[in-house]
C-alpha cells in the first residue's frame, strides 16, 4: 500500500542524515529528476518517516519541485535494522 507524504515533511524528518550525506550520486539524481515521479518506485519509510530506501528519489523529487512524494511502509525487519 502506498501513500502520499509532503516533500517538506520528509525532508524535515530526514534532515539530520541529509546534512551529512556525501554519497548521493548526483548523476543518478539528475536521471531520476527527468523521469516522471509516477514511474518510480515509492520511497520506503519507517513509521517516523525516516527513509529506509529512496534518498536519490527524494533528491530528484526536490529538484523537480514536487509537493508530495509517493511512499510505502518499511517492513518490520527494515524497521528494526535501521
Amino acid at each position: 500500500m502506498t501513500f502520499q507524504v509532503s516533500l517538506e515533511l520528509l525532508l524535515f524528518a530526514n534532515s539530520a542524515f541529509l546534512r551529512h550525506v556525501e554519497t548521493i550520486d548526483k548523476m543518478l539524481v539528475e536521471k531520476y529528476a527527468t523521469m516522471p515521479a509516477e514511474t518510480q518506485p515509492p520511497i520506503r519509510v519507517k513509521r517516523n518517516l525516516r527513509i529506509v530506501d529512496g534518498y536519490h528519489r527524494l533528491a530528484a523529487a526536490k529538484k523537480r519541485g514536487d509537493v508530495d512524494v509517493c511512499c510505502c511502509s518499511a517492513t518490520m525487519q527494515e524497521e528494526l535494522s535501521f
